[in-house]
């Protein structure tokens, strides 16, 4: 009988002992892209810490702060030129849906703006214990040519200096694999 119990017990144990998943470690410079291509659909999930995209993670304090805020926010309207699939794929920014943590969403008016389908999301601005702020988002292509989506032009590593190394997830018809980029090798291909 005492073996029963400690059979069962174990697997609980293990499942509290692990760690979360989710969100990796929160770690400077480096951010995570999913990619998936699914039918027309070219779908890019990015999850990074802001520090990758501000000189800060907390809420904004200072006017100087907050134009930072703004300016990134002008840079992220323009995602079309940030994830750049080949031309010959057809493909067209369908929505796009940005959330940010401890950033005002009156200073991320920019990122809403001019886009079909665009959304942006704050939480609360109450700072977790070590203030670390994250950025997520969901980038949804539809490809009238998928067949020619055979690479992609990542060019956030311009727009956005502190960001030095993207880990990449790849998901297409039949198989998977992953990738790192960098500021050198900035072109996902597949």
């Amino acid at each position: 009988m005492k073996r029963c119990i400690f059979a069962l017990f174990f697997p609980v144990l293990g499942l509290l002992v692990l760690p979360a998943r989710g969100h990796d470690p929160h770690e400077h410079g480096v951010a995570r892209l999913d990619v998936a291509l699914e039918g027309r659909r070219l779908s890019l999930e990015l999850d990074s810490p802001l520090a990758n995209f501000l000189s800060f993670e907390h809420a904004p304090r200072t006017d100087t702060q907050r134009n930072e805020v703004r300016a990134m926010a002008e840079k992220l309207r323009e995602l079309e030129t940030l994830f750049v699939p080949p031309k010959a794929a057809l493909c067209r920014l369908e929505s796009v849906e940005l959330e940010f943590d401890n950033l005002p969403e009156d200073l991320l008016a920019a990122a809403a703006a001019s886009a079909p389908k665009r959304s942006v999301k704050t939480d609360d601005i109450k700072e977790n214990a070590e203030g670390h702020g994250e950025l997520e988002g969901e980038f949804i292509f539809v490809c009238d040519k998928p067949e020619a989506v055979t690479q992609i032009e990542i060019r956030l590593f311009k727009a956005f200096p502190a960001l030095r190394e993207i880990a990449v997830q790849i998901a297409l018809p039949g198989r998977q694999r992953a990738a790192e980029l960098t500021p050198e090798s900035s072109t996902l291909k597949w």
